[in-house]
């Protein structure tokens, strides 16, 4: 986890435009709450947009991620 945060820090200290995070379900991967991270990742950087790069619909009520992916050209609300 702190080594993501560190990436996105990195990637907004280095002037990219967006930084995106994939929603994973396996027991070696830490993304499977990916709202929670980028909601880290908003207090950690200033200017960079963050995204979601993969939802996983079957596994989460369509409804509910709709509003927090549905506008991917402000920063998801800074969360």
């Amino acid at each position: 986890m702190d080594d993501i945060i560190a990436a996105a820090r990195l990637a907004d200290e280095a002037g990219l435009d967006l930084f995106g995070i994939g929603e994973h379900h396996r027991l070696d991967f830490v993304t499977s709450s990916y709202a929670m991270i980028l909601s880290a990742i908003a207090q950690a950087t200033k200017k960079i947009r963050l995204t979601s790069t993969l939802s996983v619909i079957s596994t989460a009520d369509p409804v509910r991620v709709w509003p927090v992916c549905s506008n991917g050209t402000k920063r998801c609300n800074k969360y």
